[in-house]
This record gives C-alpha cells, sequence and structure tokens, in this order.
C-alpha cells in the first residue's frame, strides 16, 4: 500500500504541473543574470555536511513516462477530482511550489533539517495560483501565513514552516518542515556551497552511495544513518519509468548475520506484491555486506496498480473514479 500511495504522489506532482495547478504564464518578472547553470553533483554539495539522506524526482522525465500517463489518466478522468488536486495542491506549501517545477532534489538531515533545490519552480505562477480568491479561502482555513521579503519566502502553518529564496526566476532554495525558521543568509550560504569547490558530499559511506546509485533514473534516494534499522546502515533506491515500472535497490547490512534475514524479508515483500499483482518478478544477489534488489512491475501488473490508485482516490474528498 506504502508504494502505491507513494506512486500516487509522485503522479500527482508529475502530472499537475501542467493541468490542475496551472500551467506556466508567459511574461512576468524577468530572468536575473546568473552564473552558469548549477549541475546537480553543485546542487548536492550545497547541502549541509551533517547530511544523511538525499532524494531527486526529475518531475520532466517522468511526465513522459508512459507508466506516469497510465496512472494519471485516472485523475484526468474525474474532472472535479482533477480541479480539486490542483486547487489543494495550490496552497500545500512545499507541494505548491513543487508542483510546478521540473526537477526537485532535497537533502540533508532528518527529521528537521531539510533543503530543497527546485528548477522551474517560478515565483510568478506560485503567487498567481495562491491569489485567486477560492485559493485564498483554503490558505485561511489551513491556518497558512507567508511573508515575503524580496525573493525571500516564509510560509507557516501550525505544525511546520517552509521556507524559499528564489536564487534566479525559476530556480530556488528552500528549507522544509521545520519547526524553527532559517534566516535568508542561511538559505544563501547553501548556494555559495553549491558554488565552492570541494566534495560532493562530506560523509563518505553516504558519497559512495550517492556516486553507485543510476542517477540517469527519473526517481533516486540514497540514505545512510544508524536511524535505519533493520540492521541497515545505508540503502540506495533508483526507480525507472517506461512501459514498466523497474525498481534498483542497494542495501547496506550493519554485520554479516544480517545478511541472510535482509535478503528473505526483501523476497517476502515481493512474493506479497506478486500475490497483489503489483510485482512481476524479484531478484536478489548479495556482495559482502551489500544486498542488492531490483523488482520490476511489467504492463499488466501496471493496470492492477491503477485499479488500486483509482479505489484509493475514491477515499479522498469523496470523489469516485
Amino acid at each position: 500500500m506504502r508504494w502505491s500511495r507513494a506512486l500516487v504522489l509522485a503522479v500527482a506532482i508529475a502530472g499537475c504541473g501542467g493541468g490542475g495547478g496551472g500551467g506556466k504564464p508567459a511574461g512576468g518578472t524577468a530572468p536575473k543574470a546568473s552564473a552558469a547553470p548549477l549541475t546537480l553533483d553543485q546542487m548536492v554539495r550545497g547541502f549541509p555536511d551533517e547530511t544523511t539522506i538525499v532524494a531527486s524526482l526529475d518531475i520532466a522525465r517522468l511526465k513522459q513516462a508512459p507508466a506516469i500517463q497510465k496512472l494519471w489518466s485516472i485523475v484526468t478522468g474525474t474532472p472535479a477530482l482533477y480541479a480539486a488536486i490542483g486547487t489543494q495542491s495550490c496552497v500545500g506549501s512545499f507541494a505548491g511550489v513543487a508542483l510546478d517545477a521540473d526537477q526537485v532534489l532535497i537533502g540533508g538531515d532528518l527529521p528537521a533539517n531539510i533543503f530543497t533545490w527546485m528548477r522551474g519552480a517560478g515565483r510568478d505562477e506560485y503567487e498567481a495560483c495562491r491569489a485567486r480568491p477560492e485559493n485564498k479561502r483554503l490558505l485561511l482555513q489551513t491556518q497558512t501565513t507567508e511573508v515575503f521579503t524580496g525573493d525571500f519566502a516564509t510560509v507557516t502553518q501550525p505544525d511546520k514552516i517552509n521556507q524559499y529564496l528564489w536564487l534566479e526566476r525559476e530556480l530556488l532554495v528552500g528549507a522544509m518542515s521545520r519547526k524553527t525558521p532559517v534566516t535568508e543568509d542561511d538559505l544563501r550560504a547553501v548556494a555559495r556551497r553549491a558554488r565552492t569547490p570541494g566534495p560532493t558530499l562530506a560523509n563518505p559511506a553516504l558519497r559512495d552511495l550517492y556516486e553507485r546509485v543510476d542517477r540517469s533514473a527519473a526517481l533516486w534516494a540514497v540514505m545512510e544513518s544508524p536511524r535505519l534499522g533493520a540492521g541497515l546502515h545505508g540503502v540506495s533506491i533508483s526507480v525507472a519509468f517506461g512501459d514498466a515500472i523497474v525498481a534498483k535497490l542497494r542495501m547496506l547490512a550493519q554485520e554479516p548475520g544480517r545478511v541472510p534475514s535482509l535478503v528473505a524479508r526483501f523476497q517476502d515483500l515481493g512474493n506479497m506484491g506478486k500475490l497483489m499483482g503489483l510485482v512481476e518478478r524479484v531478484e536478489t544477489r548479495t556482495e559482502g555486506l551489500e544486498v542488492h534488489a531490483t523488482v520490476t512491475a511489467g504492463p499488466a501488473q501496471l493496470d492492477q496498480l491503477v485499479e488500486l490508485a483509482r479505489a484509493q482516490l475514491a477515499q479522498f474528498s469523496g470523489f469516485a473514479p
């Protein structure tokens, strides 16, 4: 169930940028002069030294994937739900920015020291969406307040604070889901670190995971932390979306005795996925303390996932698929 909900979220982020949340308008603020565009490695370098997790979502590529288009069709096929997702996401703080982005990169130390980079998330469409009367009402209902100081925005809700700094017209750096705010200088420091030569990540174990994960995939993540639990100290995942969905995992066990149990646990999860009709096949192999797993969902499984997602979406806000 968690996998299917995560995919529905990815579908919503990938699809809404061109629909319910409103497309990117022509005109608006003139682009600012800037240095050469930041590379992925540079943006990762901007994260704090204590970073334990990095995750990337290439929304522009994800929108073109047949698997995502198939899943997104269940939303576009329900006009009321399609419109509601666009409106709700527009006022959803972080999600309201991410929906119009082409690329989202997240990194930091969980749970409350997380930063983000977003390309294609323009301030013009962000403000235009939230200025609509119906969205203003929702902002009031969710007790959301926004304060702009130049290109620096602070979005406060009862349980969290999200802050963004537009470095260029459609490039921002932000601090996510915090209990206490950061300053504009804090976010500019992230941008300065990104352009300062040095290692991509301060944590050598996390850097190894980062260098070996498939960063050409539309969705990938790496994490190295004793808080992982389950006998793990590191994990990476990359997910490719085409006619099929292929997820590749690399799990680092804390000790040799944990390797067989990790393999068994993953095979059990794969078998459960097969029984539910969501997984076509699962392949595992080991290399010392490393456990590698590949999970594939083919066209038949995607059809089943569409039906499952359709049923889950029907539970929200009373919308029937």
